[in-house]
């Protein structure tokens, strides 16, 4: 389970040409509790990007980062799971302009709802 005062790192790599292009990336997550009462509400960020330019004699490189932030609830039905399941699997079928039978739509969500699930208790959340 993660702790939330340690960052998370990992190394993205990937082989062009005679080359490997690696990036470290490191993250420190911070989650601040909400008070009762409060007069703002926390901000809803889905998304955010973000670019750099380093620029060398020889090369170029520009580094994106993407960041899709998720909060779950510490118990949530296995109902909305699937329903957040149906949604992205909705998306990432018309992203690739994919029309499924509904016997391999409904395999493909019921696969894309465990994965979620399990994510989900892996990180502590209850599912009901």
């Amino acid at each position: 389970m993660l702790d939330f005062s340690e960052p998370v790192t990992s190394v993205v790599a990937y082989p062009i040409g005679d080359c490997v292009i690696g990036a470290h990336v490191a993250v420190q997550p911070s989650v601040l509790p909400w008070i009762e009462g409060g007069s703002v509400s926390p901000p809803k960020i889905p998304r955010c990007c973000d670019h750099y330019v380093i620029r060398t004699k020889t090369h170029v490189v520009i580094i994106k980062v993407r960041a899709e932030i998720t909060a779950y609830p510490r118990v949530i039905s296995h109902g909305e799971v699937e329903k957040c399941a149906s949604t992205c699997l909705l998306e990432a079928l018309e992203a690739e302009n994919v029309t499924p039978t509904p016997e391999a739509y409904a395999h493909g969500l019921r696969n894309a709802t465990q994965r979620l699930v399990d994510q989900m208790r892996e990180f502590g959340v209850k599912i009901t």
